[in-house]
């Protein structure tokens, strides 16, 4: 249900087809996130993801994050670019970094509330998430008229005044409290164990994948012709290509003497079947790095 579910919010649509190789960087994106997200991992770190979608497949793609979190009780940290108010209120809790230096972190429901006690004003109707970013630059936020007290206006300014609030001793308490319970280690004991079961009676104990070598050999030939397949005249007209060239460089070597003359020959006509073939491979590796580019 939650593969599917994923599909779906992602902006894909379930098809027997494998993808062409034509599809659009959104499209390829879209498929980038939906294997991440298919995966079942317990932390996910997003760095971005949402750049280069629109915005109804951004917020559907964060709720799609929301609903792992409270179902599958997932942990996803991720980084945004303008966020609007929709996705932000969708997470617990944010974290504001200024020149590498920590100047909030908390519940997402008193970051607003703690920048404006500093002396910041927030705008009306604006998106909360750019009112958290904007108060580091100076040519950007409003100070609060009648404001008593000093004005943070470095980043060392923000991460001093962040390690003295309430909210920073709350969270590092919260932290340890975290740490001292033992039932947690139980529960990352049980886990540990159900993804022993969940793996096949070859698949290496010690790392990560739940089934054997062989299996993921297959698994990426499989894929590596559905792909191939998918493109149709692409994979024809290279073997129309392949076997002209074969044609060509045969007709050129054709009847070499069986002397020493033909010596070197023999040789041009090795060189030249090599040499056709490793161009074929680096246009195959050409192809590959444009698609990982577009994700």
């Amino acid at each position: 249900m939650i593969n599917t579910l994923v599909v779906f919010q992602a902006g894909l649509s379930l098809s027997s087809t494998a993808l062409q190789l034509t599809s659009t960087g959104g499209e390829k994106k879209r498929v980038s996130i939906a294997e991440v997200l298919t995966s079942k991992a317990s932390i996910q770190l997003w760095d971005n993801a949402t750049r280069g979608l629109d915005a109804d497949t951004a917020l559907k793609f964060n709720k799609v994050l929301r609903t792992l979190a409270d179902v599958e009780r997932n942990t996803s940290v991720v980084s945004l670019y303008q966020a609007g108010n929709g996705i932000y209120d969708l997470y617990d809790k944010v974290t504001v970094i200024a020149e590498g230096r920590v100047i909030y972190y908390g519940p997402r429901s008193e970051a607003r509330g703690y920048f404006e006690d500093l002396g910041f004003v927030h705008p009306d109707g604006g998106n909360t998430a750019d009112f958290l970013t904007s108060v580091t630059a100076v040519n950007e936020r409003e100070i609060k008229e009648g404001h008593q007290g000093p004005i943070a206006t470095s980043a060392a300014d923000f991460s001093d005044a962040y390690q003295k609030s309430e909210i920073a001793s709350r969270m590092r308490q919260e932290l340890e409290a975290h740490m001292r319970d033992e039932s947690r280690q139980a529960q990352t004991e049980a886990a540990q164990d159900a993804i022993q079961q969940q793996k096949s009676k070859l698949a290496p104990k010690g790392r990560p994948e739940k089934v054997d070598f062989f299996t993921q050999v297959r698994a990426a030939l499989i894929r590596d012709y559905q792909m191939r397949w998918g493109d149709q005249w692409t994979f024809w007209a290279r073997q129309a290509t392949t076997f002209i060239q074969a044609f060509l460089t045969g007709s050129l070597f054709y009847a070499i003497p069986a002397s020493t003359g033909g010596l070197f020959l023999r040789g041009g006509t090795i060189f030249l079947t090599l040499l056709c073939e490793s161009i074929q491979v680096i246009m195959s590796f050409s192809d590959l790095q444009s698609h990982l580019s577009s994700v």
